[in-house]
């Protein structure tokens, strides 16, 4: 391959990726020194005129109309009932990367909600991404960004290796490298 070719291809794929990276290297960095994500929580006491049923578009219509009041957006994502460990029963929880809300009847006064709004830090947004919950688009480009990346690294370990300059260089970084990785798993296994 023409290697001015090769060097185009590289900067290209690297320039164009590299914020993506950037976002992964940084929450990855940030969560294995276990600095957590964090999340505003409010909750309100909605009164009802009667008690909720288990319909999915019931509950989202009472959520919204609360949503509506404080002047939010409605979750950006899927709506369901879950087994609500806490309280027993089911809760409604709609999900999304902008907040989740997530709503229970009183136990004494079923005609009585409470409905928690949780709106994530920037820091938990970009987590969410992080983690494949940023939608179908939004994981489409992060695993065209991973193939990239494993073509940025081989198309820089060959441009290394076709320069006679680089070349003692990057074969001994590429050993190096190597070795060091083998040992940081065999240590990581005892």
């Amino acid at each position: 391959m023409n290697r001015q070719l090769l060097v185009k291809i590289h900067l290209i794929l690297a320039a164009t990726t590299l914020p993506i990276m950037l976002m992964f290297l940084v929450t990855g960095g940030l969560y294995t020194a276990e600095y957590k994500p964090s999340s505003h929580k409010q909750t309100y006491e909605v009164k009802l005129e009667k008690p909720l049923q288990a319909d999915i578009v019931q509950l989202k219509q009472v959520v919204h109309q609360k949503l509506i009041e404080l002047k939010l957006d409605d979750p950006n994502g899927k709506a369901r009932l879950k087994r609500d460990k806490k309280r027993g029963g089911k809760k409604f929880v709609w999900s999304g990367s902008n907040h989740t809300v997530t709503m229970w009847s009183h136990a004494n006064d079923r005609s009585v909600v409470s409905i928690e709004i949780s709106t994530p830090s920037w820091y938990k947004r970009l987590m969410k991404l992080h983690k494949g919950k940023g939608g179908d688009v939004f994981d489409i480009f992060a695993i065209v960004t991973a193939i990239v990346l494993i073509l940025v690294l081989f198309t820089g370990v060959w441009i290394g290796l076709q320069s006679m300059a680089y070349r003692k260089l990057t074969w001994t970084a590429l050993g190096s490298g190597s070795l060091l990785f083998v040992l940081l798993v065999l240590y990581a296994q005892s």
